[in-house]
């Protein structure tokens, strides 16, 4: 190692001096800039060795910093014989440290040198471990001969004091950590892992002995177990990286987890012993035994670990508390489906345990600092518990009721610890707390949402005493932005669950929703959700008065927000505020207020739906002779409001496309019921009002598919008074298509009308001899053939369909239709339309003799078909498709006719 002209030793000293004076950045910044120059150039191993040989502790940090500087950059340029002299050089200088007091940060750096060297030469140095711990024992360094055999660990520790045991574990720690930072696959860094594998016996063998009985004794043998610890944490992580390349590494070191373990019962390694256990729970749980986790287990329920433990929830949130408590949350994230699954005693006290967690004394974040992490572990806890219910018959499981219980313990009094603080008091918390309280409450929510899974229907059904509690702790949420939605969601979920055994419970929950809209702590959509859960529930009062005067008070909710909507139109200003209104900026109150009004109404309906389990017939009576006996009076009252407040809501928003389409869905909540309802309006109340509806009317094709619903609803049922509905409707319906320009100017109102009529055709096709609709129904087959020649995919299907149904309409009008089919089948339709299209051309030739006749003169004129297809192709065609009469191979004869009359060449076989 060569050297050059350089500053004087003295020069160097005085700047390492300067570096640690106060001075500007600039003057320190170029101090630094001297001492780099110094450090890289040819004269920086005299350097190096000059300043090791400095009494004071800065110049030999300085010379141990030169040292790992020239290895980074010259080390290719060493020869092996400079490489093992300047290894000896650096484990005398070590030796030295050690010998003459130095302090740490000069034998810490020299180690990481020592770390260096190895990684750039571990050829040189195989047995480093052992190298160093000879050079330790002895009372000057042992010199490096490849050659030589050394002695046996056990041999050489008991001769080495446990300052330079304590160094030789930080090379050891310090070995794995910067090995890990580096690409063993990379050419120059090749055989670093295999030489490491090999001193693995040699680490043991080190770290046992720091571990061994004499040591624990002392405060200095205590000192020096908490490093052993902290270099296993270290070997454990690199041993997943060996154990990838297939080095049975893990036996050994798994063998020094046991007094690891009892380490936890020392005040000095308790911080060290829960820092390596955590940190192999949570990133390496595979690496520990059954016997640990029994034994991890053991001595977090023993009589000393509930000091600590009491202390945590306490309030007691030091570093070494909060610890305790990330140990325990550990150990149940690596095992959580035992505990899920495990219904002992030892199991459930853990889980209970783990619950306090999220009840320590304080606000998250600014003071709990657990609640988070335990958070973190219960949200895991119930996904995965979902999973072992959807992937096991949980039905039969015991575990299932003991893991839920828990669940429901912990959404029981969760949303207590989010709470906001006094304003004032929050206002005082650093901005980071504030902005972390909030994601925790966000956090919160999503547990709740996501318990429902667990403690939602199938489980209050079971446990119905837990469901009031559980209800008003939802309800007590509301008010809570973050909160709202998912317990809304819950609670419209729990009362259409469970609406026998809350019927009782009417009043309260509708004195909650009372106290909660009048406070404006309830947002719109919660509103809706929260209504119609507590109409599912009223729906369940057995008694008819008592049910219409509980929906009262539920609509009288719903009256106010339409007068606030009728009262802002006229800009008379509303009565109450709205939480919507204070927290949005709703540019249209009005309109708002209408919509969620509509949407009101629309969620109480289907709270009052029969449930879905019942039978339902439709094909019977609307009314049942006993439903609302003797109450029939005051349940026509209440149709009268809720229609009064549907028509005032239209007039006053007569060009809203979404009112319209909210109106529809009010009336189509009762069209599926077969008993009676305040949501199922008497036929003529609705036929009245459908009747109603025309230009300039926005979207009148939704009152036209409300119509549809409506004549499935009435069923095939006889009688007066419902065919005439029918035929009016009939009539109403031709009479808003015979507005249209075109019929392809509305294709919604286009395409709901032809099904309304096809509806009409299957379920009551006498009402077409009715002499007074003749004029309808010859508009309304020549509006089907038009739409049927048209280019709207849509409307098209549903004429074909149309056509399909109409038997009595295609025996007066079969030519047309024949016409009609044969212009689209002739190549003027769409390839995708032509299985719709084949369906009523199949039923005309199996139901209609003259068929052929009528399909002959449609294929012979010009018009229909394209010039491509000749005659005798086309005669072909009529010959094989009245053969086939109606079969599904129609359908392919159909497609290659399409095909010939675009222009593809093929021959029809005879």
């Amino acid at each position: 190692m060569g050297e050059s002209l350089s500053p004087s030793l003295q020069d160097v000293e005085a700047l390492v001096f300067a570096l640690y004076e106060p001075s500007s950045s600039h003057n320190v910044g170029h101090i630094q800039e001297q001492l780099h120059r110094l450090q890289k150039s040819s004269a920086g191993w005299r350097i190096a060795r000059d300043l090791l040989g400095h009494e004071d502790d800065k110049i030999k940090f300085f010379g141990a910093l030169t040292i790992m500087v020239k290895l980074n950059t010259e080390s290719a340029s060493l020869s092996d014989v400079d490489a093992l002299e300047l290894l000896q050089n650096m484990i005398r200088w070590l030796h030295a440290s050690l010998t003459d007091g130095s302090g740490t940060m000069v034998v810490r750096k020299l180690t990481s040198a020592l770390v260096a060297f190895f990684i750039h030469f571990p050829n040189l140095w195989p047995d480093c471990i052992r190298l160093l711990c000879v050079s330790m024992s002895s009372s000057s360094p042992w010199p490096v001969d490849l050659t030589a055999v050394p002695p046996e660990m056990s041999t050489i520790l008991w001769d080495v004091d446990s300052r330079k045991l304590q160094t030789v574990l930080w090379f050891a720690g310090s070995l794995v950590e910067e090995a890990g930072k580096i690409d063993a696959n990379a050419s120059k860094h090749l055989g670093i892992y295999e030489a490491i594998a090999s001193n693995i016996s040699d680490v043991v063998a080190l770290m046992s002995h720091c571990f061994s009985a004499g040591f624990s004794q002392t405060s200095e043998g205590r000192s020096l177990q908490g490093d052993c610890i902290k270099t296993l944490q270290s070997w454990i992580l690199f041993s997943q990286r060996l154990a990838a390349r297939g080095d049975e590494t893990i036996p050994s070191l798994r063998s020094l987890i046991p007094p690891v373990l009892s380490a936890l019962s020392i005040t000095d390694l308790f911080e060290a012993a829960a820092e390596l256990l955590s940190d192999t729970l949570l990133n390496y749980s595979g690496f520990l035994l059954e016997a640990h986790y029994e034994a991890l287990f053991s001595l977090l329920l023993e009589d000393s670990a509930r000091g600590r433990y009491q202390r945590l929830v306490d309030g007691d949130f030091d570093f070494e508390s909060v610890q305790f408590g990330q140990l325990m949350l550990a150990l149940g994230d690596s095992k959580v489906q035992l505990l899920i699954e495990n219904t002992g005693d030892r199991s459930q006290d853990f889980l209970t345990r783990l619950r306090g967690l999220l009840h320590a004394q304080g606000y998250p974040i600014s003071d709990d600092r657990i609640f988070v992490p335990a958070l973190e572990f219960w949200s895991t806890f119930v996904e995965t518990l979902v999973d072992c219910m959807c992937s096991d018959d949980h039905q039969a499981q015991p575990w299932v009721s003991a893991a839920s219980s828990h669940v429901v313990e912990v959404v029981s009094g969760i949303w207590r610890k989010v709470i906001f603080p006094p304003a004032q008091d929050f206002a005082e918390w650093d901005s980071s707390d504030r902005i972390a309280f909030g994601d925790a409450r966000k956090d919160v929510a999503d547990l709740l949402q996501s318990s429902f899974t667990i403690i939602g229907s199938q489980f209050f059904e079971r446990e119905t005493a837990s469901l009031p509690a559980a209800l008003t702790l939802l309800f007590s949420v509301l008010p809570d932005a973050a909160l709202a939605g998912p317990a809304a969601k819950s609670i419209q979920r729990l009362c259409s669950s469970s609406q026998q055994s809350l019927a009782s419970e009417s009043g309260a929950f509708l004195d909650q929703y009372s106290m909660l809209s009048t406070r404006q702590q309830i947002d719109c959509l919660a509103s809706e959700r929260v209504l119609g859960a507590i109409a599912s529930v009223v729906y369940a009062i057995p008694d008819d008065q008592e049910r219409l005067r509980y929906l009262d008070t539920l609509l009288s909710f719903v009256r106010q927000d339409v007068s606030d909507s009728l009262r802002a139109t006229s800009s008379l200003g509303i009565e109450h505020s709205h939480r919507c209104l204070v927290e949005h900026d709703v540019s249209n109150v009005a309109e708002h207020l209408a919509l969620k009004s509509l949407r009101c109404l629309v969620s109480i309906g289907k709270g009052f739906k029969a449930p879905v389990e019942a039978p339902i017939d439709i094909e019977t009576e609307r009314l049942q002779a006993h439903a609302y006996v003797g109450h029939r009076e005051l349940l026509l009252e209440t149709q009268s409001g809720i229609i009064t407040m549907i028509q005032r809501l239209q007039q006053s928003f007569p060009d809203n496309g979404e009112v319209v389409e909210t109106i529809c869905t009010i009336f189509r909540t009762g069209f599926s019921e077969s008993e009676a309802g305040p949501f199922v309006f008497p036929p003529d109340i609705v036929a009245n009002f459908l009747l109603q509806q025309g230009p300039p009317t926005p979207r009148l094709g939704l009152f036209v598919s409300a119509a549809c619903s409506f004549i499935s609803s009435l069923g095939k049922s006889p009688g007066g008074g419902l065919d005439l509905i029918r035929s009016n409707l009939f009539s109403w319906v031709t009479r808003l298509l015979q507005q249209l320009p075109e019929p392809d100017s509305d294709t919604e109102l286009a395409q709901s009308a032809i099904e309304f009529v096809t509806r009409l055709t299957t379920k009551c096709p006498a009402v077409f001899l009715d002499p007074g609709l003749s004029g309808s129904a010859e508009f309304f087959y020549l509006f089907a053939l038009r739409v049927l020649d048209g280019r709207e995919p849509l409307p098209k299907a549903a004429a074909a369909d149309f056509w399909r149904a109409a038997e009595t309409a295609t025996a007066q009008l079969g030519p047309l239709l024949a016409r009609s089919l044969i212009k689209n089948i002739g190549g003027g339709g769409a390839r995708s339309e032509l299985d719709k299209l084949s369906e009523p051309l199949k039923k005309m030739i199996s139901q209609h003799s003259k068929s052929r006749s009528w399909l002959g003169d449609a294929l012979r004129d010009e018009h229909c078909v394209g010039y491509q297809v000749t005659q005798q192709d086309r005669e072909a065609f009529l010959k094989k498709v009245i053969s086939l009469r109606g079969s599904r191979a129609t359908n392919q004869v159909v497609r290659e006719f399409w095909l010939a009359a675009r222009g593809s060449k093929f021959a029809y076989a005879s």
